[in-house]
This record gives C-alpha cells, sequence and structure tokens, in this order.
C-alpha cells in the first residue's frame, strides 16, 4: 500500500485492520508518531485529513534527514577519540628525547653534547643520550670507539655492554668493539667498572679486556689517540681485531684464515691510502693481499 496514504489514514484514525498491519511495516511510523507525541498544539479533530499530514510531511523528512547524519557523524566521532587517544598513548609510552647519532664506515664525526662536552666517533660508531634529562644526568651509550673531551661538571658516565666508564672532567678514550674492551686516559681520571670490578684510570694508562683477560699498557699523556690523525695502532692485540679496524676505515671485506686471525700483532696503518695500510699490516707477517674486488680482500701466507 502507498505510504502517505497509510500515514494519512493513521493521522486521521480511519485505518481498517488490514491498513493498520501494513501502517506498523512502514520504515518511518515510529518517527511520525515521536512527531506527533512532541507536538502539545496538535489534535487530530483540528485539522483537515489532507493538511494534517501535508504540514508534518516535511517535519518527518527533516528528522530523518537529522537522524541519518547523526548515525553517520557518530561513528566518525568514535573513530577521531580512538585516533585522538591512541596518538596520546603512544607520544606517552614512546615518545622520548633520545638523541641517536652514528657514523659509516670510513666516517669519523665530532659531536657536540649539550654541556659543550665534545665526542668524536670513530668509524661505525654509535652513541646515545637522552637530551631531556641531560642537565641532571650526563650519561651516554656508546658502541664501538670515541674520543670524550668532557667539561667539568657533575658525573659523566659512558655506559658500553661491556663496562662503564664515570668521569668528572677529563680527555679520554673508549674503544668497545666485538671482542675488545680499551679505555685509554689522556687528562684528568677515569674510574673504570667492569663487572664487580673498578679501576681508577689515571693519565698515561690504558686498560685493555680481550675475551674477559685485563691487562694495562701505557698511552702519551696529554696527547691524543692516533686514529684522530688518521691512523691506528695497535699492541699485542689479535690480528683480526687489527683486520676488523681496516674493514671499518676502508668500507672493505677482508678475509683471512683463522690460524693467522688469532695471530698476535703490533704496529699500524693509516686511514687515507689503502693499498700502503694492506702493506703495514701483511708485511710483518710475511703475508700478501690479493684485491679479489674494488671492495673484497683476502690475506695469503707467502710462500
Amino acid at each position: 500500500m502507498d505510504k502517505d496514504y497509510l500515514n494519512k489514514k493513521w493521522l486521521a484514525g480511519d485505518l481498517t485492520e488490514e491498513e493498520g498491519k501494513a501502517f506498523e511495516l512502514i520504515e518511518d511510523n515510529e518517527l511520525l508518531k515521536k512527531i506527533v507525541d512532541e507536538a502539545p498544539v496538535f489534535s487530530v479533530s483540528h485539522f483537515s485529513k489532507a493538511k494534517d499530514f501535508d504540514e508534518l510531511k516535511p517535519q518527518i523528512d527533516a528528522k530523518k534527514h537529522l537522524k541519518k547524519k547523526h548515525n553517520w557523524l557518530n561513528p566518525m566521532l568514535k573513530i577521531a577519540s580512538v585516533l585522538v587517544v591512541g596518538f596520546a598513548v603512544y607520544f606517552l609510552l614512546f615518545s622520548n628525547n633520545t638523541v641517536s647519532i652514528e657514523t659509516a664506515a670510513a666516517e669519523k664525526r665530532l659531536v657536540q653534547l649539550p654541556d659543550a662536552s665534545q665526542v668524536t666517533l670513530n668509524a661505525a660508531s654509535e652513541i646515545e643520550y637522552d637530551e631531556k634529562t641531560w642537565a641532571d644526568k650526563r650519561s651516554v651509550t656508546l658502541e664501538g670507539e670515541a674520543f670524550f673531551k668532557v667539561a667539568k661538571g657533575s658525573n659523566f658516565d659512558v655506559n658500553t655492554a661491556v663496562g662503564k666508564v664515570t668521569v668528572v672532567g677529563t680527555r679520554f678514550n673508549v674503544k668497545n668493539r666485538k671482542n675488545l674492551f680499551e679505555v685509554s686516559c689522556f687528562e684528568g681520571q677515569v674510574l673504570l667498572t667492569y663487572g664487580k670490578e673498578k679501576w681508577a684510570v689515571l693519565p698515561g694508562n690504558m686498560y685493555r679486556i680481550i675475551n674477559g683477560e685485563v691487562t694495562t699498557d701505557i698511552v702519551d699523556a696529554g696527547s691524543k689517540p692516533l686514529w684522530l690523525s688518521n691512523a691506528s695502532y695497535f699492541k699485542k692485540v689479535p690480528f683480526s681485531e687489527v683486520v676488523q679496524e681496516l674493514e671499518r676505515q676502508y668500507n672493505v671485506e677482508i678475509s683471512v684464515d683463522e690460524n693467522t686471525a688469532n695471530q698476535l700483532f703490533t704496529g699500524g696503518f693509516n686511514h687515507y691510502n689503502l693499498k700502503e695500510a694492506l702493506k703495514s699490516i701483511t708485511l710483518p707477517l710475511k703475508l700478501k693481499f690479493v684485491m679479489d674486488s674494488s671492495s673484497k680482500i683476502s690475506l695469503h701466507q707467502i710462500e
């Protein structure tokens, strides 16, 4: 049956039993009833049958439009609320003020810390610190090798996977590589913490830990590490450590047999001429090098 016809007859109170059942099935009948209930001046007997519905129909259409608009808007508001809450939680939990600086192979970089302390990163190294808490806690995390010039102030901590170095104001070098950990003091004094052990490292002293074994050595007090002048020097370290450092400085891959890799080496190489550097590390061990490609090198015993 026609919907408008049934609505008019319902307003007039003139529905038959069959028409009443059809009216109850109309999608908008509840909306029409609500409009009538909310209109205190409305009375069936005050209007003609046709005029009553014709005047109410715009109200019905307006209510339907508003309902559809709200139905569309409500889900969007819910989504927006979820997004706002989600972003708030994300920034609360995950946003921080951690500064991370790293160098690639064959790269060195000078880093200025918030208190005017300076860190020079060697090749393939990384340093992290929290800028927000720096004024209260001067602390950095190091992977690789770095030379520090620490401004005077509160304690300054260098944290590594192997040990922790604490200073107030000084110049020192920390090397934290795969199997090698070294702390060299050039000025002032540093405190090295390794497990339950602690050592005061004075100017001109160096502590070295290789595969858990602790040894000491000397450096030139008042000077600086050679790598800052584009040279690397080693004293009684496994040859594998020398090879790995050369790989970092020149961004190459070097293959060497295990027996040779385990030999102790004293000497060094420059950071600006690959072939000269290779000669410097191979001749003392009576090795030769073969350039398999521009980035791949193999070392062999001289027959």
